[in-house]
Parts: C-alpha cells; sequence; structure tokens
C-alpha cells in the first residue's frame, strides 16, 4: 500500500500556507502521514488534517522539511511498501497512485508528474480556468529520460537548465527509504535538488549550487554515495500535470542568492546544528549572525503577497 507523507511549519504564519494545505490534503487520494513543526509552541493542524499528524516544537527557525520527512517515515503503518514525499501545496493528478506503483515496480525513485503548472495569485484552485495556471517547466526525470538533460549537466561546471522542475512530489519504495532517510541538512531549501543528484551520481553539482565547503561537502556525501549504490541512476516519471499552488512571487524566494549568501556564514551541519529531544534541528554553534540570516529569510519571501505571478519553482 502506498502512503504520502508531508511536513507543515510555518514561522511566518502566512495564511496562504495553511489554506494551501487543507486544499492539498482535501484533494488527496492516499492516506497521509503529516508533521507539523511549530516553533512558538501554538499548531495550526488538526485531527482531520492527516491519517497520523506529528506535532512537535521546541527547535530553532531553519528549513526543517526532510528533517521532519524523516520523522513521518518512523511513523508509518506496518502494511505500507510506498511512500510518495509531497509538498503540502500541490494538486495531483487523477490516476497518479495507480502510475506510481507500476513504475516502482522498475524504478527506484519516481517523480511523480512530466510537467509543472503554477497557479496564478487569482486563480480558484478548486477550479481553474485554462488562463490561471503557468507552466513552469519539466519534471528533471523526464528530461533525464529523454535525454534533454545527461550526468554532463550534474558537474560542477554546468549552467543550470533552465524550466527544470526538481521537487514537489515523488515516491520510493519503503525499504529504500528506511535505508537511507533523507539527507536532511540543506536548512535553507534545496533538499530536493540534493537528492535527485546522489541519485544519478552528480556529487559536485550540490557543491556547487549549495555552496558547500569541503566539510559540509563530505557530509552530504556520506548520505549520498550509499544512496547512489542503491539507486545507480533508475529513476522514473509520471506522464501526468501538477499543479503548484500559489504562495507569494517566486523572485522574493531568490533560489540562488540565499545560498550564495549565507556560504559567507561557513555552515557545518556537524558543529552548528543538533537534534532536540523531539527530533528536529536547534543551533549548537554560536554564530548569531548565520542564524539570525536564516531566520530572517521566511519573512522575506512575503508569500500572503499577491502582487505578481508566480513562475518559480518550489522550495
Amino acid at each position: 500500500m502506498l502512503y504520502a507523507v508531508t511536513s507543515y511549519f510555518n514561522p511566518a504564519g502566512y495564511r496562504s500556507r495553511l489554506a494551501n494545505y487543507r486544499l492539498f490534503r482535501r484533494r488527496l487520494a492516499v492516506p497521509l502521514v503529516a508533521v507539523e513543526l511549530s516553533f512558538d509552541g501554538r499548531f495550526e493542524l488538526g485531527p482531520g488534517d492527516a491519517d497520523r499528524l506529528l506535532q512537535v516544537r521546541g527547535a530553532d527557525v531553519m528549513f526543517q522539511k526532510e528533517r521532519l520527512l524523516n520523522l513521518a517515515l518512523k511513523a508509518l503503518p506496518d502494511d505500507c511498501q510506498a511512500v510518495a514525499w509531497l509538498d503540502c501545496d500541490v494538486l495531483m493528478a487523477d490516476g497518479w497512485v495507480e502510475a506510481a506503483l507500476r513504475a516502482l515496480e522498475e524504478r527506484a525513485l519516481v517523480q511523480l508528474y512530466a510537467s509543472q503548472y503554477n497557479l496564478s495569485a487569482d486563480a480558484r484552485p478548486e477550479r481553474p480556468r485554462e488562463g490561471d495556471r503557468v507552466l513552469f517547466g519539466t519534471a528533471v526525470a523526464k528530461k533525464l529520460a529523454t535525454g534533454e538533460m545527461t550526468l554532463d549537466d550534474f558537474s560542477a561546471e554546468a549552467a543550470p537548465v533552465a524550466g527544470t522542475a526538481w521537487g514537489l512530489a515523488w515516491a520510493a519504495r519503503r525499504e529504500l527509504l528506511s535505508r537511507h532517510g533523507f539527507y536532511d541538512a540543506c536548512i535553507l531549501g534545496s533538499g530536493d535538488a540534493a537528492l535527485v543528484c546522489a541519485a544519478v551520481g552528480g556529487f559536485e553539482r550540490p557543491r556547487e549550487a549549495l555552496r558547500m565547503s569541503d566539510r559540509r561537502h563530505r557530509h552530504y556525501l556520506a548520505w549520498a554515495e550509499p544512496f547512489h549504490r542503491d539507486v545507480q541512476g533508475r529513476i522514473g516519471y509520471l506522464d501526468l500535470p501538477i499543479l503548484h499552488l500559489w504562495h507569494g512571487e517566486a523572485g522574493r524566494r531568490r533560489y540562488r542568492e540565499r545560498h550564495q549568501e549565507m556560504a559567507a556564514f561557513d555552515f557545518d551541519p556537524v558543529t552548528d546544528i543538533g537534534l532536540t529531544e523531539e527530533g528536529c534541528w536547534r543551533w549548537t554553534s554560536a554564530k548569531p549572525e548565520l542564524h539570525a540570516y536564516v531566520a530572517r529569510y521566511f519573512p522575506s519571501r512575503r508569500e500572503d503577497d499577491s502582487s505578481a505571478s508566480d513562475t518559480g519553482a518550489p522550495a
């Protein structure tokens, strides 16, 4: 049986995040395990918002998506055989569950769509009109399958391939994820890209894109190399669309700039972060400038501001 897992944290208190989650939940066709992290002790989700809802607190403000997904993996029931990890601001296409299970018979990882469409700020998500959605790009798994991308595009020197969708929705067999977990030290986002690079053996690309120091890159490789040995580039995709719900103008998320700027603080996952009793990240080093920079990033995204159209990639 296939289960979905997702993470929810909202340090800036955006209204759109909760609204998007509720719509995502209503439209989801499989049982859901969700982990919500509260930074101030107040929770936004309730019992009806997931089949299994874990709520944790006491962590510091940073991007904790993959850390929470690792907690969700531990909460899956015994009858779970396959896992879809989904951002909680997407609407899946009809028929994706059956298609994913078929694809996983041959592939280790499956991206659960071929084309990503972003909904505009004034769209009606329940019944979007033709002009309400904008084609962002093509799934990275499809680009690899069709030859539009090759392993050369994962080298440190390669320029980013425009119109590539890396995240939002993936699936794998449970045993693969139980063995390796998710790489969870991308504290400013881009964990999906780090996972894809590991899957295909493009280990140098995250060093460049995330501006990793040598020490941070070794930490990544300790997870990525064993993961790659099991996956061996066996990734596929579903020939389906996915809708990405509006949550602010993409330019404010500063996907590349955020990593360039954080590099100045020499983030080291070995010494700068550690686990709380509930299994979330907290700061363990005396780097107040790093801590402040990461905390400021979330309100700077202004996700409730609908002043422009969103044509960007997921966080």
